[in-house]
């Protein structure tokens, strides 16, 4: 059917036209082929451009792969220099009556010893999650050891813990929220609170053996001379550790 109409729009350009026939044929024929020409030309052109973007796209995405990488190297380097000191956790035996109040982070690695001949001595012992009632994924950690790090914070003169609150007041930053943690009321040995993470981490390869040692129990709030409301009896308490 297409050829039939082609057939007759040459035949009716010949006889409207004052030109011979091979002319008006030829100059048809030239036209055509400048048109296919013209075609194909720009199917090239079309090609071409789509093989220069594909190249263009492919140096974007190397050129955003080196920048990503760029930017985590930049965050671990910036995340390593604030780590100074890393270790697990030592303190006083929960069972003595005597000892420090407070934890350390000891090194894990080459730690340093002095001479010394004295027979009357403080210890310092391991430490010891005790959150085996604890009614989510963090009584699994029951009896792990616990790890630490000595971090410093960058242009912050102020780094504070805030009990029994998930988010930092006023224009504090938060570094880390979690539970808030001591030794137990019954045992004899003097603790500290301290803000455990709320994602907390046991010292690898130490494995869940009961040694104690220093123990890490929940804070829970006790009513009386403690006002409740707000606060519940026996509720266990979050807390912040914030920045300024």
């Amino acid at each position: 059917m297409h050829s039939i109409s082609f057939a007759l729009l040459v035949i009716t350009v010949i006889f409207n036209t004052g030109l011979s026939a091979n002319d008006k044929c030829e100059n048809i024929l030239k036209g055509f082929l400048v048109g296919q020409e013209v075609t194909s030309i720009g199917y090239k052109n079309l090609e071409s451009m789509k093989k220069n973007l594909k190249i263009a796209m492919n140096e974007i995405r190397n050129e955003l792969k080196v920048a990503i990488k760029k930017s985590e190297d930049g965050m671990r380097s910036a995340f390593s220099s604030l780590v100074k000191a890393r270790g697990y956790v030592g303190g006083s035996y929960f069972d003595h009556s005597g000892g420090a109040a407070d934890p350390l982070c000891l090194p894990s690695e080459n730690p340093k010893f002095i001479e010394s001949r004295t027979t009357f001595y403080a210890f310092i012992y391991g430490a010891e999650y005790q959150v085996n009632e604890i009614k989510d994924d963090r009584a699994s950690l029951h009896d792990h050891k616990v790890p630490c790090a000595v971090c410093t914070r960058r242009g912050k003169s102020t780094v504070k813990m805030f009990p029994a609150m998930d988010d930092c007041p006023g224009n504090f930053s938060q570094e880390y929220n979690g539970t808030l943690m001591a030794g137990a009321y019954s045992h004899p040995s003097a603790t500290q609170y301290t803000c455990i993470d709320k994602h907390p981490e046991a010292l690898t390869g130490a494995g869940h053996i009961n040694q104690n040692g220093r123990l890490f129990y929940t804070v829970s709030a006790a009513c009386g001379s403690l006002k409740c409301p707000p606060y519940k009896n026996n509720k266990e308490l979050a807390c912040v550790v914030c920045s300024l």
